[in-house]
């Protein structure tokens, strides 16, 4: 039972997970003679510190305490970066490239079939980070996700008792607009176990939050029935006042 509904969601997590991400400023190239000389002078700003926004990005993930009684928090999950390349979805490969850190919480899980992951992206400034939220909130990279979580049931779930029962919907959710932005979508997989011919649901709801240069991506499964609206308008909540504390 464990492994047929968690196994399917290691793919989509892969949006914000695979390893912490905390990269240096990209060195900038030079200018043509034309360009220095026509070029008015300008004050830009620092390029931010590596160290200080993976601090920030670490303060912002979602923790134990921000779920009801009964979650717990698996320690144990393993890097992913080596899975990444079956994650095909342009934008979300553009955003990851894009960050100056980015940080994961541990997958808290509710018995077998819940389970909430949190991952935010801190950009170097608000025009970047604005640019990735429209991306990867984008109705082409719900479908696109679509497509490669159909992909990755078929993979995963060869030899198991259970198979895909039929096209994964996809569509939007309401959610609160807690900070400067904010949009939710879900995919339902139809499921069918083999020997009983019983057929189910894999809700899978995805959370983008930003405030400012970061973006809190929130990935909320259920098997059986949908994620609890009240607890995902309360973590919505949660992470939009949580990147906005962490960026003071």
């Amino acid at each position: 039972m464990r492994r047929l509904f968690l196994a399917p969601l290691a793919l989509v997590l892969l949006i914000g997970c695979g390893g912490d991400d905390d990269k240096q400023p990209a060195a900038q190239t030079g200018t043509t003679p034309a360009q220095t000389a026509t070029a008015p002078a300008t004050t830009t700003a620092p390029a931010p510190d590596p160290a200080d926004d993976s601090q920030v990005a670490q303060a912002a993930t979602l923790r134990l305490a921000d779920l009801p009684p009964g979650w717990a928090a698996d320690d144990d999950e393993g890097d992913d970066d080596d899975e990444t390349s079956r994650i095909r979805c342009k934008e979300i490969q553009r955003a990851r490239e894009a960050v100056s850190a980015r940080k994961s919480s541990p997958d808290f899980e509710e018995g077998e079939t819940k389970q909430v992951q949190n991952t935010v992206y801190l950009f170097p400034d608000e025009p970047g980070a604005k640019k990735a939220f429209d991306g990867i909130a984008s109705r082409e990279t719900r479908e696109c996700m679509a497509r490669e979580l159909a992909a990755a049931l078929r993979a995963d779930l060869d030899d198991d008792n259970v198979e895909g029962a039929g096209e994964i919907e996809t569509a939007q959710v309401a959610v609160d607009r807690v900070a400067d932005d904010a949009m939710g979508s879900r995919l339902v997989v139809p499921m069918r176990e083999k020997r009983s011919g019983l057929r189910f649901g894999l809700h899978v709801d995805t959370v983008f939050v930003r405030d400012g240069r970061s973006v809190s991506i929130l990935t909320l499964m259920s098997a059986l029935t949908p994620f609890d609206d009240a607890l995902r308008s309360e973590l919505t909540k949660t992470a939009g006042r949580r990147l906005a504390e962490a960026q003071g």
